[in-house]
C-alpha cells in the first residue's frame, strides 16, 4: 500500500480486509505504527489483536471508520489500485487469465 504512494485510512483498510485485499497483520502493523500519533483506545485495541481475530478487526475498523470522514468513492479507488497492482506484480502469462482479475474490480 505505502509502495504505492496511497493515503492509508480507515475506511480504505476496512473496504481492503473485507475484500481481501491487505492482511489482519497489515492492519495490526499499521495500527502499530499508529500508536505514536493517537491516544485512542480503538488504535490500543486493534494493534493488541492477532491476525487470527479477524471480526474483532474488522469490528474495531468500522468504529474507527466512524470516526473518520473519508469519501466512499475515493477509497475505493484505491482498492481499485491496490488491487490492479497486485495483478501487475503477478506478471500473467496468459493475457485472457490477468483481464479476468481485472474485471472482478472493473
Amino acid at each position: 500500500m505505502k509502495e504505492l504512494g496511497l493515503t492509508i485510512t480507515w475506511k480504505f483498510l476496512y473496504l481492503a480486509i473485507c475484500m481481501n485485499q491487505v492482511l489482519p497483520e497489515e492492519v495490526i502493523e499499521y495500527a502499530i505504527e499508529k500508536l505514536d500519533e493517537s491516544d485512542s483506545i480503538l488504535l490500543y485495541q486493534l494493534a493488541g489483536l492477532r491476525a487470527n481475530e479477524e471480526e474483532e478487526i474488522c469490528a474495531l475498523l468500522l468504529e474507527l471508520v466512524e470516526l473518520e470522514k473519508a469519501s466512499d468513492d475515493t477509497e475505493t479507488r484505491k482498492i481499485r489500485a491496490l488491487h490492479v497492482a497486485k495483478i501487475l506484480e503477478k506478471k500473467n502469462e496468459n493475457y485472457i487469465d490477468g483481464l479476468m482479475d481485472l474485471e472482478i474490480y472493473g
